[in-house]
């Protein structure tokens, strides 16, 4: 639901709040709202959680908002919708073509378990949004670990910057009550750049982690070809036989972004103190690392 400040008591009283929009149903809830140049007015994106469906609506001013369409139920459905976004992207690779995309949440029923998001790719007109792909089709996952949720990107970026740049919430409805690490509870993902790529026929969003981060990286580690007894796995994104990715490691968490950040896990752990390996290995084959760089990072905000 969308607020609007609306008065002031005297000192020591609460602040009195208005509704801007309010339907009278209680999952009604998480509002994006973005500038469409093309209609040149404000539109805002709604979860009707209950009913596994999104609401667009539009107004001049941000405060008198007007109904335009609703999308939903499709893809995944098991759990109550929440945190939707909506967003113009250009097509990798194809001049002058953009296509939008809408990522919703879902409370439950992702590929790990628990919380997950979901994303469709289409045509959105300033009214309604069209998915490129029809109702029965599989549900395209933005996350393949069990803790990447509630995902928001940035407005008012900089002109001069293109990038379209989100986080997630690294953990999952399921134990986030019960995470074993006290005194703070809960974490947010990398910052990532989010593009869509041609897969075949189709369009996938792919990630990876801005490239900020590497402005944080200390001394790296080296490690060529031949120097090094280990085995690897990884997604299936092979690109000919070569496999890249790319793993962050914090003290409680690994996001690890395989085949150009088309396919991408994201898990909490909590080892041991004491713990401080990290093994690659190849479960029904083999593999041969052919090259390997690994960074420290610093602290991203320093004092």
């Amino acid at each position: 639901m969308s607020w609007s400040a609306s008065s002031t008591s005297s000192a020591g009283d609460k602040e009195a709040f208005d509704a801007v929009l309010d339907v009278g149903a209680k999952d009604f809830r998480d509002p994006k709202v973005f500038w469409h140049e093309a209609t040149r007015r404000w539109v805002m994106v709604v979860a009707l959680s209950d009913q596994n469906k999104v609401r667009f609506y539009a107004s001049p001013d941000l405060q008198r908002w007007g109904a335009l369409s609703d999308f939903g139920p499709q893809g995944a459905i098991d759990g109550v919708w929440e945190c939707p976004d909506l967003f113009e992207l250009p097509v990798e690779g194809q001049t002058g073509r953009t296509r939008w995309v809408l990522d919703v949440d879902v409370g439950a029923g992702a590929p790990a378990g628990g919380t997950g998001g979901q994303y469709f790719v289409g045509e959105f007109d300033g009214t309604r949004f069209r998915s490129d792909l029809p109702a029965d089709a599989p549900v395209r996952w933005v996350d393949h670990g069990r803790d990447f949720y509630a995902s928001t990107s940035f407005s008012d970026l900089p002109e001069s910057d293109s990038r379209r740049i989100w986080m997630g919430w690294l953990s999952n409805w399921e134990y986030a009550k019960v995470e074993p690490t006290p005194p703070w509870r809960g974490m947010q993902s990398v910052p990532r750049e989010v593009r869509l790529v041609p897969a075949g026929d189709e369009l996938v969003l792919a990630q990876q982690p801005v490239r900020e981060v590497e402005t944080l990286r200390g001394t790296p580690v080296v490690v060529e070809p031949g120097r090094f007894a280990g085995r690897h796995s990884g997604p299936p994104a092979l690109d000919r036989g070569l496999l890249r990715l790319r793993v962050l490691v914090d003290r409680s968490s690994v996001e690890a972004f395989g085949g150009d950040g088309r396919i991408v896990i994201s898990d909490r752990i909590f080892p041991r103190p004491t713990s401080r390996g990290v093994a690659l290995f190849a479960e029904g084959g083999t593999a041969e690392i052919v090259s390997l760089r690994a960074w420290p990072l610093g602290a991203a905000v320093r004092p």
